[in-house]
């Protein structure tokens, strides 16, 4: 995957379901954790065509769901902007 320029803000979504054949739903939940350094900073020059200043970002919040495709729940971290703490 490539990016041609560097967003203001970038959200990243992953997919967390993978097609199942010969299910009565057709989707599973992946259920693998995702880790990520949450005080470190993500550089994506390496990923962007168009090379500019600004391709780097501070992660500020993340949303989980529990459960799986039936039902669930989420929920949200975010970093406090006064205090700089999740």
């Amino acid at each position: 995957m490539s990016i041609y320029k560097s967003p203001k803000i970038l959200i990243i979504n992953l997919k967390r379901f993978k097609e199942q054949q010969y299910r009565e739903y057709n989707y599973e939940k992946i259920s693998e954790a995702v880790e990520f350094p949450i005080d470190e900073i993500l550089d994506i020059k390496n990923y962007v065509s168009h090379v500019e200043d600004g391709t780097k970002y501070k992660l500020y919040g993340i949303i989980n769901h529990f459960g799986g495709m039936g039902g669930g729940h989420y929920t949200s971290y975010s970093i406090n902007p006064i205090d700089n703490k999740w």
